[in-house]
This record gives C-alpha cells, sequence and structure tokens, in this order.
C-alpha cells in the first residue's frame, strides 16, 4: 500500500489529552461535543453543499481522524480519505419544524460516542422551510475548539460560494495537524514556558476554595445552550454599545466590561473577596497555531480581590490588568497550572465558575445564501458558565447562562444582570 493512503500515528498534545481523558472518565450521558446550528436562508444547493464539505474534510486532516487507546497511550489515527456522512432530514411536515429539528440535534449531541469508530465530525442538513435549512456542525472537543470550528465554517463559505458562482476556490493555508505537536514542544522547551510558569505561580499562590452556585455536587455535564437549565439574556445593540462606552471611558473593551460586571453580582451574591473564575483562551499565540485546525484551547485563571470600598471603575480596570496579563500567559497549559498547585485529584479544580466571551465574526454568506449561528453546544460544564456572543448582526451580544441544575439562583439571577445591564 503507497504511503498516502496508510493511516498516520500522530501523539495527542496535552490539550488533546486532556479531553481525550475527560471523555474516558466522564460520567455515563456526558457530552464533549460542540456544536452550531447555522442558519441558511435562501436557494442552497444541497448537493453541492455535500460536495464542498467533502473537499474541507479532504482539506482538513483534523476532521479525518479518530483517536486510539494504546499500550503507550492515546493516539491519533488520521486517516487519508474520510467517509462523509451529511444526512438530510426533513422537518417540514412536523408541526413545529424548528423545536422538532432542535430536538433532533440535541439527541445527535448527547449521543454516545466511540473515539475510535465513530465519526467525530457530524454534518446534517435539516429542512425548516422552502428557502431555510440549518447545518448542523458538530465536532468532538478533542478534535476542534471554537477557533477552529470558525476556520473551518468560513472555509465551507469560501469554497461553497466560489463553486456556486463558478469562481476560482482560494488556496487553502492550513498547515499539518502535526504543527501542534512540534509547536508545543519548541514552547515547552523556551524561555517562554519558564516565564509564564512563573506568572501562574505567583498570581495562584494560596488560591481560595472554588466557590459554587450549586446545590449539587459538582460534574461534568453536557454544555448545550438553549436547554431547559440555560437562561438567555439579548442586549439590545444600543446598550452594548453604551457598556462598550463605560469601558472604554476606563481604557477597557466590552469584554472587560462585561467580565467586571459579572465578578462584581458574583462578589455581591457570594460575600467572597477572594475570587477566581476561569476563562478559556484560543491560546493560539503565533502564525502556525492560527493556520493549525485543531483542539489548542486553554482556561486561564482571573482572579479577584474585592472589598466593599471596590468601586465599579475600581473593577473595570482590575478584570482589564487581569485579563491582559493572562493573554500574555495564555500558552501555559491548566493542567500544568493545577500540577503546579498540587491539584492531582480529577475533582479538584482552581474554579468552578467560567466566563466565556466569544465576539466572532457571524456574518458569513454561502453564495446568495445568508446565514447566522446559533450555538448548541460547548463540552462540558463545570457549575457555571458566563457566556456572551456578540453576533454582529444587529441583535446586540447574547448572555446566556449555563448552570448545572437545580441552580436555586437562576431567576435571581437574571434579574439581577438585567438591572445592571439597563
Amino acid at each position: 500500500m503507497s504511503q498516502e493512503h496508510r493511516a498516520v500515528i500522530l501523539p495527542l498534545t496535552t490539550a488533546q489529552r486532556g479531553l481525550w481523558m475527560t471523555q474516558f472518565l466522564a460520567p455515563k450521558g456526558s457530552s464533549l461535543n460542540i456544536a452550531e446550528a447555522i442558519h441558511l436562508d435562501g436557494d442552497l444547493d444541497e448537493t453541492l453543499f455535500v460536495e464542498t464539505l467533502s473537499r474541507v474534510q479532504a482539506e482538513i486532516e483534523t476532521l479525518r481522524t479518530s483517536i486510539m487507546k494504546t499500550t503507550s497511550g492515546p493516539v491519533y489515527v488520521l486517516h487519508p480519505r474520510g467517509t462523509l456522512v451529511c444526512p438530510t432530514v426533513d422537518c417540514r411536515l412536523e408541526r413545529d419544524p424548528l423545536l422538532y429539528a432542535r430536538d433532533w440535534m440535541q439527541a445527535r449531541i448527547r449521543a454516545p460516542i466511540d473515539l475510535e469508530q465513530d465519526p467525530l465530525w457530524q454534518n446534517a442538513l435539516l429542512r425548516i422551510g422552502p428557502a431555510h435549512r440549518i447545518w448542523f456542525h458538530c465536532c468532538h472537543h478533542a478534535v476542534l475548539d471554537g477557533y477552529a470550528g470558525g476556520m473551518v465554517v468560513t472555509r465551507v463559505a469560501a469554497i461553497y460560494s466560489a463553486l456556486a458562482t463558478g469562481s476560482e476556490i482560494p488556496e487553502p493555508h492550513f498547515l499539518p495537524l502535526a504543527t501542534l505537536q512540534e509547536q508545543e514542544m519548541a514552547y515547552r522547551h523556551s524561555s517562554r514556558f519558564a516565564t509564564d510558569r512563573q506568572y501562574w505561580r505567583e498570581t495562584l499562590r494560596d488560591t481560595p476554595e472554588p466557590v459554587s452556585l450549586s446545590l449539587r455536587p459538582h460534574r461534568a455535564t453536557s454544555g448545550e445552550l438553549g436547554g431547559a437549565i440555560t437562561r438567555a439574556i439579548h442586549l439590545p445593540e444600543s446598550l452594548a454599545n453604551a457598556l462598550g462606552a463605560l469601558g472604554k471611558t476606563h481604557d477597557s473593551t466590552l469584554p472587560q466590561t462585561l467580565t467586571a460586571l459579572i465578578i462584581s453580582y458574583l462578589y455581591r451574591l457570594t460575600g467572597e473577596d477572594d475570587l477566581v473564575v476561569g476563562m478559556p483562551v484560543s491560546a493560539r499565540a503565533n502564525r502556525s497555531l492560527r493556520q493549525t485546525p485543531g483542539m489548542v484551547a486553554n482556561a486561564v485563571a482571573l482572579r479577584f480581590r474585592l472589598t466593599d470600598a471596590t468601586s465599579f471603575a475600581e473593577l473595570i480596570v482590575m478584570a482589564r490588568r487581569a485579563m491582559r496579563h493572562a493573554l500574555r500567559h495564555q500558552q501555559y497549559r491548566y493542567e500544568d497550572m493545577r500540577r503546579d498547585l498540587g491539584m492531582f485529584s480529577n475533582t479538584t479544580q482552581l474554579s468552578r465558575i467560567g466566563i466565556n466571551i466569544e465576539p466572532f465574526d457571524y456574518d458569513l454568506c454561502f453564495g446568495n445564501v445568508t446565514s447566522r449561528n446559533e450555538n448548541l453546544s460547548n463540552g462540558a460544564m463545570e457549575d457555571l458558565t458566563f457566556f456572551v456572543f456578540d453576533r454582529r448582526d444587529g441583535t446586540g451580544s447574547a448572555c446566556n447562562v449555563t448552570p448545572i441544575p437545580p441552580f436555586t439562583q437562576q431567576m435571581n439571577l437574571m434579574l439581577i444582570l438585567l438591572v445592571f445591564f439597563t
């Protein structure tokens, strides 16, 4: 068999291995899939769309992988040719086509998955109306992170648009999956690694017991959004602009201002004067990482020390500084932070509350077909996660709160956030 038709074995990076281990140890029913419903409005050529997905799968190696357990640990198996599966689901005859589609997608997200045998990249086209379809885009988190998922969607839009209009397909600029392992090894042998480790050791020295807002024992659960346990606030663009203007008066961005807002609420609710929250980051600190689709994302810790005398203006500045410093040191793995602090148990965490702000550009067109994205799942949740999505579609930001049920403060939380926002 020629080399180009053989499967390639690749080692997993720390990030990829961490997600594999999480799935391996997760309770039954847990989901580590990340997924979006991409609403497509217009005359979509379904055959051409499926062809586009096949082309993208051929270009992006991580979309053709499985993860195999060996005697020396888990490894990627990079298959030379992927078999694309993209069923078409006609929901138009259902009483509520959109509700049926949501239930269908959530069932797929929650379905048990075999990392060695099942496709880790899933797609489907759901027909909702005469000119309304949903592209169900789902992948295991060990294969893609949110940043890489955006790379895939952008590439699908570019290729479909070129094929639909008879234009030349733009050249891909993706690097091979092995780049991630090479970059990690280079980083771990660099002076930057030692600098980052020292920063996190000093920042996280004597951290307090993680704050929890859940009444039930902590365990990872499905990261679905839009389900019964989720509450969302959609900020009118005028309010988002007002918050952005407030942040600018303190040399801060909207995400930093929103982070200060959430920390202020947590302080009021818990009374804890030393708060640590987690924040997902892309961890793509150079061009090579930004050109390689795969799982790279990391989590950093933001630490806030407050008193009753801390003003909101001071808190905005604190958030700006904490986030800027964390981003400078974002390549240092969360797994290493825990190990440095002697946290060897899988149930021991630096924080159980997270803040995830995703300013993605959702203004993509597929030929003459317009699109809008709806987030469905972000992997596993620990306790409570605030998601803020900047849709950039004229409707303002969407603030989603994803708790583990039962969460007794859900309605109070929403009311208080609404008071702050207004």
